[in-house]
């Protein structure tokens, strides 16, 4: 097996994080081309992730090095990143009491398939009252193109996908709503490039979290924590939801990899190397999460980098939190259902199911 053997399919299989697990240096890199290196291991990726001054985002997340086309979000350093984060959080999103509702609602129909039509109807759902999209039509077609996405069996389907998702915000642009109207100060193309982003990391990514949760907890027999069962709350009782939507969001952690490139000589690898960190193995480090593979609700300190970390934190996650715990606890209070089986999302990109199907008593 080489790098480029990282597929969809090695990753749906867990063949991908074996091989390089299995490859690992002491500090936590593998070796995967001439100038590519994997990162595995809690400390490089900290390093990675967090300086931006040695490690730029400029040419792309993917491990292959791309010309940037407009300075999005994603592809792009402070201080320019930091404006159009900036951008994001002037409206007050705070999480609704309509998003339990929803959940409950969702689930009182008795859904033979988790993701399909309690997960991912969910997160779209809150993304749409979020951004202020309000055509069920145009939220239904935003859903089915970004999902596209992390399907794409090739680096020439990901492409078809990408350029109908861009024709699609192109033939939108000038709609009201918040979505719509992201980053209206920039340019044209950053507009759009950062509208793409939201797309493409807004809903899916935590109806993965969601799916994927939900299957473990059916799999394994899981018993949630009564705090997170009963929903809501504060303090004590808010602080231990936290923790073990947390420890679900560490052992899923739907985002494969997110790379980077050094500006300059540093202890991990010479100026123009290209360093793909890669969450689920980060995420399990055993120098840093004792027992990793073992699922501790009450597991202190978790720094799990499910959600990044540095300049390129997901601005979103509180959102994706309070989702996930709306999902869980609407999920608690019902009759479990019984697992009748899942199948695995292929993707080289993003962790997750394209179906989890159960049986209600």
């Amino acid at each position: 097996m080489t790098v480029g053997a990282l597929t969809a399919e090695a990753w749906s299989s867990g063949e991908a994080a074996r091989w390089l697990e299995a490859r690992r240096t002491e500090r936590g890199l593998v070796p995967l081309a001439d100038g590519l290196v994997g990162v595995v291991s809690h400390a490089a990726a900290m390093e990675v992730l967090t300086d931006s001054r040695r490690f730029t985002s400029k040419f792309g997340t993917a491990p292959q090095r791309r010309e940037p086309v407009g300075a999005s979000l994603n592809l792009s350093d402070p201080p320019h990143s930091t404006r159009i984060r900036r951008s994001l959080e002037k409206p007050e999103f705070v999480a609704s009491p309509r998003w339990a509702s929803l959940a409950e609602e969702l689930l009182a129909a008795k859904p033979r398939d988790l993701v399909a039509d309690f997960a991912q109807p969910l997160a779209l759902a809150v993304f749409g009252e979020l951004f202020g999209i309000d055509d069920p039509q145009a939220l239904a077609e935003l859903g089915r193109l970004t999902r596209a996405l992390p399907r794409a069996a090739d680096a020439a389907a990901f492409r078809v996908a990408d350029d109908a998702l861009l024709e699609w915000l192109r033939a939108h642009q000038g709609r009201t709503g918040a979505f719509f109207e992201a980053g209206a100060e920039l340019s044209t193309v950053d507009q759009l490039y950062l509208q793409r982003l939201l797309a493409q990391t807004g809903h899916e990514s935590t109806a993965m979290a969601i799916a994927l949760s939900l299957e473990l907890i059916l799999r394994d027999g899981l018993e949630l924590p009564d705090e997170v069962c009963r929903g809501g709350g504060a303090g004590d009782h808010l602080h231990n939801t936290l923790r073990a939507i947390d420890e679900l969001v560490r052992v899923t952690s739907p985002l494969i990899r997110f790379a980077r490139e050094a500006t300059e000589d540093t202890e991990l690898g010479a100026c123009g190397t290209r360093f793909v960190v890669f969450f689920p193995l980060v995420n399990r480090d055993p120098r840093v999460f004792v027992d990793p593979q073992r699922v501790d609700f009450a597991r202190a300190p978790n720094p799990h980098v499910a959600f990044g970390a540095g300049s390129h934190a997901c601005f979103g996650a509180g959102i994706a939190r309070a989702v996930l715990g709306s999902a869980l606890s609407a999920f608690a209070r019902r009759a479990r259902p019984k697992l009748i089986s899942s199948a695995v999302l292929k993707s080289s990109v993003t962790r997750g199911l394209d179906a989890l199907l159960v049986a209600w008593s």
